[in-house]
Formats: C-alpha cells, structure tokens, sequence
C-alpha cells in the first residue's frame, strides 16, 4: 500500500446482488502461472496476420509482465516475411519455431507444433492470427483450463 510498484492481481470473485461484499467461489482453483503454449501454424502469405498477433501478445507481456507463456510456431511454404526475425523483434520472451518446406497443413502443424511442448503441466492453446487480443487473456486461459479439469 505503501509503495509506488504496480503488481497485478487476478483473482476468482463475485458479488452477490444485494451486497457490496465480494466473495471467493468455493471449490475454485487455478494455477496462475501455468505456461501456456499458443500453438500456430501459418503459412499463404499470412505476414500481416503474424505481426498482428506478434504485437498483440508483445503488448500483453510488456503490460502484465507475465512471461509465462510460449508461442509454438510451425511456418510452411509460403510465408511472406521471415518469421524467426519477427519472433526475436517482438520481444516475446519465449517461442519455438519449425520451418517446413511444403505445402500448408494446418492439422499436421498443429500436431507438430503440439510434439514441440515438453512440459506435461502446461496449456496448449490453439490460436487464431486474426483476432485481437486483450491484455486478460493469459489470466483467462489458465481460468478456463482449470474449470475444464474438474
């Protein structure tokens, strides 16, 4: 209270309606700093796209400093900008990248991207390039995880 820090703080809680009070769920938890693991693949001249989604998941970290999460990225044939340079000049802390020299297969580059993710504990999420993405998100991916596994 005393300090100028900013800290970020996410937490399970409600408001029942006629009160002030807010209450934690009982039975709810979570870990907080699963990683998560955004599983992309790309491909078709799809540059713009990537470096949507590069700068929005780079202003989420710079914002939240939250570092745990990886982007896995599996680039076929046809991609129109040189995606390892993009990787390294978002500043996102963590990512994996595979080149493959054919055609697009999203399916076959999700399973590749998935092969690429050791940690048994951690949060594969499929991604979508085209979406913007709010600073919350890694907070509710790791929320929604854990609703799931009950």
């Amino acid at each position: 209270r005393r300090s100028s820090d900013l800290v970020r703080f996410s937490e399970y809680v409600y408001r029942p309606w006629d009160t002030h009070v807010l209450c934690t769920p009982e039975g709810v938890t979570w870990n907080k700093s699963a990683v998560i693991n955004i599983l992309l693949t790309i491909g078709n001249k799809q540059g713009s796209w990537i470096l949507h989604f590069l700068n929005h998941m780079s202003k989420i970290f710079k914002k939240t400093n939250d570092s745990n999460f990886n982007i896995v990225v599996t680039e076929f044939d046809g991609v129109d900008i040189d995606m390892k340079e993009a990787l390294k000049k978002s500043g996102i802390p963590h990512y994996q990248h595979l080149r493959l020299r054919e055609g697009f297969k999203k399916a076959w580059g999700l399973q590749l991207a998935a092969n690429m993710v050791t940690n048994p504990n951690s949060i594969l999420f499929v991604m979508d390039l085209h979406l913007d993405i709010p600073n919350h998100f890694l907070d509710d991916v790791r929320k929604v995880s854990q609703e799931c596994h009950k």
